[in-house]
């Protein structure tokens, strides 16, 4: 298979042992996009704009916070702020307005503080970083499916995978869903799940086998693989963590 820009990220994610390719991947895109937030892409007016508006969530908050630009994180903090201050601004110019209201319309103060308090709503429940990273993934898991189609040799890094975790899976098959036909779909949706199925039941068991360690007769028992079950699991149950 011919390596290109965008076929290298998954040969390496799924020539990797790990319980998900796609969250090996996301994983080490999250470390570059926190960084470049801070370093190149801080100088990119059009993302400079979504920073301001959205911010980012407490995960991404303290990963900026930890990078060593601190200069660059003092610069978006405060142009984000800045923004932040009309806003809070305009919630208490709303106090001002006509309270009066019709019968089928809401009073002019309530209307203009329930848009201000959207603002506020989609700042506290968005991240630049993360809507990045929804978009990577996106592209990512399109690629897959294209190589999967398009080379054997993929095709068969994929079957002999370990699968993927539970949001992983259902992220691939909802995206096959809009770019396969009906009998390409049937045919992926079969062989992922064989896949899948049969190694959650590898994990459940090294779960199970975990468990076991814990009785008083299994006392000097080789722990096997089973040592990191539990971390394996966790991944495998609710995508990568930071």
């Amino acid at each position: 298979m011919k390596e290109t820009i965008y076929t290298i990220p998954l040969n390496e994610a799924f020539d990797t042992d790990c319980e998900c390719a796609v969250c090996e991947f996301m994983r080490k895109e999250e470390i570059n996009l926190v960084n470049s937030t801070m370093g190149a892409s801080m100088m990119e007016p059009e993302f400079r704009e979504i920073t301001n508006k959205m911010g980012f969530c407490k995960i991404h908050q303290k990963m900026v916070l930890n990078t060593e630009s601190k200069l660059s994180v003092a610069l978006v903090y405060h142009t984000h702020m800045t923004q932040m201050m009309d806003t809070l601004a305009n919630i208490s110019k709303s106090a001002e307005g006509n309270t009066k209201k019709s019968l089928f319309k809401k009073s002019d103060f309530r209307q203009s503080l329930e848009e201000e308090l959207d603002k506020l709503h989609i700042t506290n429940s968005s991240c630049a970083i993360c809507k990045r990273l929804s978009e990577t993934e996106e592209r990512f898991l399109n690629n897959l499916i294209y190589l999967y189609k398009k080379e054997k040799d993929f095709k068969e890094k994929v079957l002999n995978s370990k699968g993927f975790c539970l949001v992983h899976y259902k992220a691939l098959l909802s995206c096959a869903m809009n770019s396969m036909s009906d009998g390409e779909l049937m045919e992926f949706v079969k062989d992922i799940s064989d896949v899948q199925n049969k190694n959650f039941k590898r994990l459940t068991d090294e779960v199970e086998y975990f468990s076991s360690l814990f009785d008083y007769k299994n006392k000097g028992k080789d722990p096997k693989e089973s040592r990191t079950a539990l971390s394996r699991s966790s991944e495998k149950l609710i995508s990568f963590i930071n």
